[in-house]
């Protein structure tokens, strides 16, 4: 197939998705999909159906790995890790809170003060 005609076929179907959307501004996106190798090997209704899909955090990485180098990587896994496991500090942290009865309300600071 084509280029413009891939173009137009994937254009077509974003567009059936957001029907509120510029057709100028889903023909650039769709061009710029054409231009992803492994997109383009597929077919323009497949290309937009996954483009369209999530990102998992292994494609994250991957990304992070092209754009930024191995620091950006490393703290988007440290992030990760950190949201499911908290740190031995916090999580006792947290149960002394706890005992304590919760967090302390915020003291309202008058309007003149």
């Amino acid at each position: 197939m084509d280029r413009e005609t891939w173009i137009a076929v994937c254009a077509h179907r974003l567009q059936r998705q957001w029907r509120t959307v510029d057709p100028d501004l889903l023909d650039e996106v769709a061009g710029d999909l054409w231009c992803d190798e492994r997109l383009r090997a597929m077919s323009p209704d497949a290309a937009a159906v996954v483009w369209r899909e999530p990102v998992t955090g292994h494609e994250v990485c991957s990304l992070l790995e092209g754009f930024s180098g191995v620091a950006a990587v490393d703290s988007f896994r440290m992030g990760k890790s950190r949201e499911q496991t908290p740190p031995v500090a916090q999580a006792a942290a947290v149960r002394a809170n706890g005992k304590l009865g919760g967090r302390p309300e915020k003291i309202q600071k008058p309007a003149g003060a």
